[in-house]
C-alpha cells in the first residue's frame, strides 16, 4: 500500500526508521492542505488591503485614473458685474527678494489685511501693495507666513478704506469663477476659471521642502504674476487663492491649483496678532 509522511497527532504505525506512517485515506488533526488554505486567505486579505490603501491615496491625490475632468470655464464669469466690483479689492504686491524683483497678486480680506501666496513675499523685507495695480505703492508688513499652505497675510493701515472680499462658505466642484490678478506683473486682467475638486497634493515648496496639503484643482488661463490672486464666484465671493499652474502633461489643458479657503481663514486669524513674520532669507 502506498504511504506518505504527514504531521499530526493521530497514532500511526512506525516504520523501521522510526517514522510515523499514514495511509493516503487517513486525515490527520491538522491536514496539510488546510494550512495552505489559511495561508492563502491571509495573503489575499493583505493584497486586498494594500490595493484599498493605494486606491484611496490615488483617489485623494487625483492620480490617474481617478483624476476628475474639469469642464471649460464659463466666459460670462469674467464679464460679470460682480467680478469688476471684486477687482476693486485686488492688489498687486511687489518687492525685492534675493537680488531680484518679485511681483504677484493678492486681495484685501479684512480691514488693513491683504492675502497672497507665501512664495510671492518669501525673502522680501519691504513688500509694497498697489490697490488695483494703479494706486500708490503702500509699504506693508508680512504678519503671517504659512509655508505649508503657501499663504501669507500682509498688513497696511492704508488698506482700511479698501472694501474687503467675502470668503465663500462652501465652494463646490464645477463652480464657475473669475481669476483676478496681474499676469506677468502687467495690466490687471480678469479671466474665466472653473473650480475642480479639492485633493491632497504632494508638492515641493519655495524652500525645497516636500509637503502634503489640500488644494483645489482649477482650469483656466494662468500665468506668472497671477500667484496670490483671488478666484471669485458669480456672487463676488472668494472661492480660492491661485498659487500654481501644472507644468507637466496637463499644462496644455490649463490645469492649475488654488489654496482652499480653510487655510486662508486660519492665516487671517493668526495675522490679527500683528506680529512680523519670518519670511526666510537668501542662501
Amino acid at each position: 500500500m502506498a504511504l506518505t509522511r504527514r504531521p499530526g497527532r493521530v497514532s500511526a504505525p512506525r516504520s523501521s526508521a522510526g517514522l510515523r506512517l499514514y495511509p493516503l485515506c487517513q486525515v490527520p488533526d491538522k491536514p496539510f492542505f488546510s494550512l495552505h488554505i489559511k495561508t492563502g486567505v491571509f495573503f489575499y486579505v493583505r493584497v486586498a488591503l494594500m490595493i484599498a490603501v493605494l486606491g484611496t491615496v490615488a483617489y485623494l491625490t487625483g492620480a490617474p485614473p481617478f483624476r476628475a475632468s474639469i469642464a471649460a470655464p464659463d466666459p460670462y464669469a469674467a464679464i460679470a458685474p460682480t467680478a469688476a466690483r471684486a477687482f476693486q479689492s485686488t492688489v498687486r504686491i511687489s518687492g525685492r527678494s534675493c537680488g531680484g524683483v518679485t511681483v504677484g497678486s493678492g486681495w484685501v480680506a479684512a480691514k488693513g489685511f491683504a492675502v497672497t501666496n507665501a512664495h510671492v513675499v518669501a525673502g522680501e523685507r519691504q513688500p509694497t501693495i498697489s490697490v488695483q495695480g494703479v494706486g500708490a505703492d503702500i509699504p506693508a508688513r508680512v504678519v503671517e507666513f504659512d509655508r505649508k499652505n503657501d499663504i501669507a497675510v500682509l498688513y497696511a493701515s492704508e488698506l482700511g478704506a479698501v472694501p474687503a472680499l467675502r470668503i465663500a462658505s462652501e465652494p463646490q466642484p464645477g463652480q464657475s469663477g473669475a481669476l483676478l490678478g496681474f499676469p506677468h506683473g502687467g495690466d490687471p486682467v480678469i479671466s474665466p476659471l472653473r473650480l475642480g475638486r479639492i485633493k491632497l497634493s504632494l508638492t515641493r515648496d519655495f524652500f525645497g521642502r516636500v509637503r502634503l496639503h489640500r488644494v483645489a484643482e482649477v482650469r483656466g488661463a494662468l500665468a506668472p504674476g497671477n500667484s496670490g490672486g483671488p478666484i471669485v464666484d458669480l456672487k463676488g465671493e472668494v472661492i480660492g487663492t491661485i498659487y500654481s499652474a501644472d507644468a507637466g502633461k496637463l499644462a496644455a489643458k490649463q490645469i492649475g491649483y488654488a489654496v482652499a479657503n480653510a487655510p486662508v481663514r486660519q492665516a487671517l486669524q493668526s495675522a490679527r496678532a500683528l506680529q512680523t513674520a519670518d519670511v526666510g532669507g537668501c542662501e
